[in-house]
């Protein structure tokens, strides 16, 4: 058989290709998300219902699995919290503006994840790519020797002291902001009174005449969840 015989030159082709090179941009628009779930009213866009409901009677589930999900209703925020995301004044827009930030400056835990830098080091957005698990993590009660408190470390120290340590970690701040946060913490977040007295009965344990006791102590907020 001819080599010849199988060039391109002998293939008679009767249809073209016509790709275009370029990607052409579009707009997708999703409109206000303002589409009440029927069963428990939270807010959707029209283009998240299932896909078995109509437009003029939307239905949802990633919210309550359509009524399968009954949550407790939130109780009202304390009022000088809910002021700063109300009021008009300038401390409450420093508050709505970073309030990642001052989430942040409070938290009890730190982030335990694996960062995939290969994807945050790429062009454009920037995305927050992991690999394995996401996780809380908690310290000891106290700081190591030498080292500053962080975290739920700083809930045991007096209100003075915290708020010293939250502003000189957080200069961008509003120092008033930080000590309604910190002041109404203290008053109504039940963790603070846990961590405060696993400090008492460590410190209690301690004692300069009984330092080789080994305390193990779990920390509960509800005997029937955790």
């Amino acid at each position: 058989m001819d080599e010849h015989f199988f060039n391109d030159d002998n293939l008679d082709l009767d249809f073209e290709f016509n790709v275009d090179p370029l990607i052409h941009e579009s707009q997708h628009y999703l409109e206000n998300m303002d589409i009440e779930c029927p069963s428990c009213h939270a807010l959707h866009w029209l283009d998240k219902k299932l896909t078995n409901s109509s437009r003029y009677r939307p239905l949802f589930k990633t919210c309550c699995k359509q009524g399968k999900i009954r949550l407790p209703i939130l109780q009202p925020l304390p009022p000088a919290i809910q002021v700063l995301y109300d009021d008009d004044s300038s401390h409450a827009k420093s508050f709505r503006s970073q309030i990642h930030e001052y989430n942040a400056a409070n938290t009890y835990t730190s982030l335990g994840v694996k960062l995939d830098d290969q994807i945050l080091n790429g062009r454009g957005p920037k995305p927050f790519s992991i690999y394995g698990e996401l996780k809380h993590r908690v310290g000891a009660l106290l700081p190591d020797l030498g080292k500053q408190a962080a975290y739920a470390q700083l809930y045991i120290y007096d209100s003075a002291s915290v708020l010293n340590a939250r502003i000189s970690r957080n200069p961008q701040l509003n120092t008033n902001v930080l000590k309604i946060i910190q002041d109404n913490l203290m008053e109504y977040n039940p963790f603070v009174r846990i961590y405060r007295q696993a400090y008492e009965v460590l410190n209690d344990a301690y004692s300069a005449d009984n330092q080789n006791v080994n305390v193990y102590a779990h920390l509960h907020y509800s005997s029937r969840t955790d």
